[in-house]
């Protein structure tokens, strides 16, 4: 299934975040109806509500990124690999609701294990879908980003609400919100804004924290192992994103265009990230 967004003349652009919409809504609905027909899951008042509230927020980023991607990049179909994509945001917000019933018993703990897994895990298939098909987009890897975003800080609030990781983990789900925060400020205030090189450990550090959350989320590990590893991995993530900001920020000593920011994402254009792009789908 493929729709076009914005394009001149042609499908009018609330058409495909309408079908978008749709979409998700017989989703995350029909997983959630399955789970309660199979008696995995009750549909309780915090189970709609996390539901409920995690889709509408969804909802306003997708509508956002479109929104914001389509008349700077013209037109963009949502391909296949967004519709993964889309599928990885439609997953967090089922996660959201099991997680909801404060997931103690192990049964319940496993489905929200799984769909933690799901959402990351086709992060891997959507980019190789979108290279495969050379169907790579501005909008796609937009999406792909603000995805990853809301994927770590649902993650890091649900470990931390449960007691699975220290409370301090927390700004680990901010973080990059921060970032981006900070980026944006800086040239609101007309500030110069520098390149990232390419960094290894970005990557490293983006495992250590879907890692982290997962630990957590595992059913059979001790809640003490999961919040002594949140205390040993918190302070090398916070200091990688201020690292990362001193380098866009000049403070590094480094100068260059200002067009983009790193795997924490401040777009410009059609970017999706300095010295390592995420691949525009």
């Amino acid at each position: 299934m493929t729709a076009t967004v914005g394009a001149a003349g042609r499908t009018p652009p609330w058409r495909p975040y309408a079908l978008v919409t749709l979409c998700g809504l017989l989703v995350v609905s029909g997983t959630v109806g399955l789970l309660a027909t199979m008696e995995t899951v009750a549909i309780t008042g915090w189970v709609g509500g996390g539901v409920a509230g995690s889709f509408a927020a969804l909802t306003v980023v997708i509508g956002w990124v479109m929104a914001s991607t389509t008349p700077r990049a013209g037109e963009r179909r949502i391909t296949a690999a967004t519709w993964i994509t889309l599928c990885r945001g439609w997953a967090l917000v089922v996660f959201t609701g099991v997680v909801a019933l404060a997931p103690t018993a192990t049964r319940i703990g496993w489905i929200a294990l799984g769909l933690f897994l799901a959402a990351i895990t086709l992060d891997a298939v959507d980019g190789a879908v979108a290279r495969r098909t050379e169907t790579e987009t501005a909008l796609g890897a937009r999406l792909d980003t603000e995805v990853d975003a809301l994927i770590v800080l649902v993650g890091t609030v649900a470990t931390v609400a449960l007691g699975l990781v220290p409370a301090v983990f927390l700004l680990v789900g901010l973080a990059r919100y921060g970032f981006v925060g900070g980026v944006a400020l800086r040239r609101r205030r007309g500030l110069p804004v520098y390149d990232l090189e390419a960094s290894r450990y970005r990557k490293v550090t983006g495992a250590l924290i879907m890692g982290t959350i997962a630990l957590g989320l595992l059913p059979t590990v001790d809640p003490a192992v999961s919040r002594a590893v949140g205390w040993l991995v918190t302070g090398p993530i916070l200091a990688h994103f201020v690292w990362d900001y001193f380098g866009v920020s000049g403070r590094r000593g480094r100068r260059g265009r200002t067009v983009r920011d790193g795997g924490w994402t401040v777009h410009d254009g059609e970017r999706s990230g300095a010295g390592e792009p995420k691949g525009d789908r």
